[in-house]
């Protein structure tokens, strides 16, 4: 059965490899976990397992194996996540599956906790669970464990097949990121960028999340805490669609899981079909290298769809969606998701999904000179580009917003000081914006005041 990889957004990263540890197997059978021996020998069964996948090869026919990823930034863990094999029974096909605990921090580390289950498939094809056992780590010796013996034959079974096989070439061949094997399966070819892609992409990301890469001093740590901070785009955000089926069409796994949203236009983008663009954030400018683990779909259908039907909504009353409506809509944007790679260029309004992190070498925040300004309305907030020149406008005047003027001065004032702090980059106000806000605070002092006043004459007057 071949190996699954998840690189999650770390299909580049210099991953460490943390295999099975013994720690807490070993201190539960002295009695210090109060764990019972059922569950040690799953705890020492299961990691023996993981061994010798790791003697044999990692790919052996009679066993499902997931390698995953998982940290941040430059701070990176693999390990074998998941091991699945099938059991016959008279009574029909059962599945044992172990997950294995990962843990990460400071010192990064890996030790089996996991479950397991037992299931027994259905005439339908549905599994019907037949027991489940589950072992928590919470790092205060609490654990629970329960219905561990009718696993342990079937797991002693496949442990025995496994030691049965040959050693693989490669298996003893050991380095930082897993045996040779190991890494030689984690291996990705990049796709090349090509013409139907643009130069340049532009996404916009909450300020909070980037003081890391804008080299912010209070950030600045040493050690792991760097290492996790060590990137500019997460590739990481709310997903395409939140559903995992949409009626009869089962929804790719990359959509479903999401990544960040960017267009070619320096301005925020919706984030999935669901979500509000980042309006309250900061542009980041993406030269991209590679084209894995990127998507490209079409936003223009879908955005008529929702059009319509809010038109439809207002004039009929009814606001409630009808049954498959919005999946229907939804599929407008759906059936075009393509990976980047593949993309032939055509689409209207193209949005593309960047599902892996990114570093200094593909992305940049973008910084420079911060300027809120008084225009027709009230005031806006702009930003020029230190390397491109470009003028980004950060806060502007919407005929429709409900700030009067003076809200929106307020409001310029703080999207300027806020970049400033973020970026440490130079902040001007016109000195009209203060001058209003200070008048307009005197003039609600004033009114408060009279208001004070008035209601002052009326209880002397209603006094006997």
């Amino acid at each position: 059965m071949p190996v699954k990889i998840d690189f999650d957004r770390f299909r580049f990263e210099k991953a460490v490899y943390a295999g099975p540890s013994d720690e807490w197997e070993k201190r539960s059978r002295v009695g210090r976990s109060g764990v019972s021996r059922d569950a040690c020998d799953f705890m020492s069964i299961g990691n023996d397992i993981v061994r010798e996948l790791q003697r044999v090869g990692w790919d052996v026919p009679f066993v499902d194996v997931e390698i995953d990823h998982y940290g941040s930034g430059k701070n990176v863990i693999r390990a074998c996540r998941q091991v699945s094999f099938p059991v016959e029974y008279p009574d029909g096909e059962r599945t044992v599956t172990i997950r294995y605990g990962l843990k990460s921090g400071q010192k990064g580390g890996y030790n089996l906790c996991g479950s397991a289950g037992s299931y027994t498939m259905t005439k339908s094809g549905e599994y019907e669970a037949e027991f489940k056992g589950a072992l928590y780590d919470d790092g205060s010796g609490d654990w629970t464990a329960d219905k561990w013996s009718p696993v342990l034959p079937e797991m002693w079974h496949v442990l025995k097949q496994l030691k049965a096989l040959p050693d693989k070439p490669g298996h003893d061949v050991l380095h930082v990121e897993g045996d040779l094997n190991l890494r030689q399966l984690c291996q990705s070819e990049p796709k090349p960028v090509h013409e139907n892609m643009p130069e340049k992409l532009y996404v916009w990301i909450k300020a909070d999340d980037l003081y890391h890469a804008y080299n912010d001093p209070y950030l600045h740590r040493e050690g792991d805490y760097a290492a996790e901070k060590d990137y500019v785009l997460a590739g990481t955000d709310y997903r395409m669609v939140p559903d995992m089926r949409l009626g009869d069409y089962m929804v790719p796994y990359a959509a479903w899981r999401g990544g960040n949203y960017a267009s070619e236009v320096n301005a925020p983008v919706k984030r999935g079909l669901e979500f509000s663009a980042e309006y309250d954030g900061l542009p980041v400018e993406i030269a991209l290298k590679d084209l894995n683990d990127v998507y490209v779909y079409d936003y223009a259908d879908y955005r008529r769809g929702r059009a319509e039907a809010s038109l439809q909504a207002e004039e009929t009353g009814e606001k409630d969606w009808k049954p498959g409506e919005f999946e229907a809509i939804k599929m407008k944007a759906m059936v075009t998701f393509v990976e980047a790679a593949d993309y032939k260029g055509g689409f209207e309004e193209p949005v593309y999904m960047i599902a892996r992190q990114l570093h200094k070498d593909e992305a940049r925040a973008m910084k420079g000179p911060i300027h809120a300004r008084v225009v027709e309305g009230g005031a806006e907030t702009v930003m020029q580009d230190e390397v491109t020149g470009e003028e980004i406008l950060l806060h502007e005047v919407h005929p429709d917003s409900f700030y009067g003027p003076v809200g929106h001065m307020q409001q310029a004032v703080r999207e300027a000081n806020r970049a400033g702090r973020i970026t440490g980059a130079e902040v001007k106000i016109d000195p009209e914006i203060p001058a209003a806000i200070k008048a307009w605070h005197a003039r609600l002092d004033e009114e408060e005041k009279n208001e004070t006043e008035t209601n002052d004459d009326e209880a002397l007057r209603t006094l006997p």
